[in-house]
């Protein structure tokens, strides 16, 4: 019965919608479904540091060598299409409403979600930022690595990833978990060497991956039986 109590009060803080599909996958078998939980968990915190990493590289990456190029900090005014224009003015109106009455670049930088740098290698950039910013922004990267098309084309992919990290769902049944988390290295890599070192540094992804789901079987158990003993 404490165990039952156990795994309903933890489904109660999680929510039956969020916990449902874990259930599904097991054919409602509580424990493995919670072992695949938290396996889910530990493996997204996991990758927080590599996204967290190849998004600034990234952002600074670009908004540097825009600077460089157009000779000027306020690059963004003539250059933007019109989705990421909209959301530069959405950016500085709530900057504004906050009590920043003028946004600097760095503000709006900061500001700006990862999203928005990635749609800026998509095809209506060409000729705006690319080719010419593609040496700058990925100088490590070789030649044919270094195409809008195939950069575009990882990042998006890598943004779909980030996006199911940060907003908790499930990654655990990824075909591809350990490819994704290379390509993220690898294009940090692309952008600066020293980043992909001190991401490498905090980066526990493969050690999370290879204890896999089972790893939390014990200690899970033992506090399901213990549940209301105290």
């Amino acid at each position: 019965m404490s165990q039952e109590s156990f795994f309903n009060n933890l489904t109660d803080a999680v929510s039956n919608e969020r916990f449902d599909p874990y259930r599904k996958s097991f054919q409602q078998d509580e424990l493995p479904a919670w072992e695949h939980y938290l396996w889910n968990v530990s493996l997204c915190e996991s990758l927080y540091p590599a996204l967290n990493c190849i998004e600034i590289v990234l952002r600074n990456g670009i908004h540097d060598a825009a600077i460089v190029n157009f000779g000027t900090t306020s690059w963004f005014k003539g250059h933007l299409k019109e989705p990421e224009n909209e959301r530069l003015e959405t950016l500085s109106r709530k900057l504004q409403r906050s009590g920043v009455t003028s946004p600097t670049t760095g503000d709006l930088v900061a500001g700006l979600t990862s999203g928005f740098w990635v749609d800026l290698l998509k095809g209506r950039y060409e000729q705006i930022l690319w080719p010419a910013l593609l040496p700058v922004v990925f100088p490590y990267a070789t030649k044919r690595q270094r195409s809008r098309e195939r950069v575009y084309q990882r990042l998006a992919r890598i943004q779909t990833l980030r996006n199911r990290v940060f907003h908790h769902e499930p990654i655990w049944h990824l075909q591809d978990p350990e490819e994704q988390h290379e390509s993220i290295l690898e294009t940090i890599g692309w952008m600066s060497p020293a980043m992909l070192a001190v991401t490498r540094m905090l980066d526990r992804f493969d050690s999370v991956y290879t204890r896999g789901a089972h790893s939390y079987a014990n200690e899970l158990e033992s506090i399901a039986q213990n549940w209301g003993a105290q």
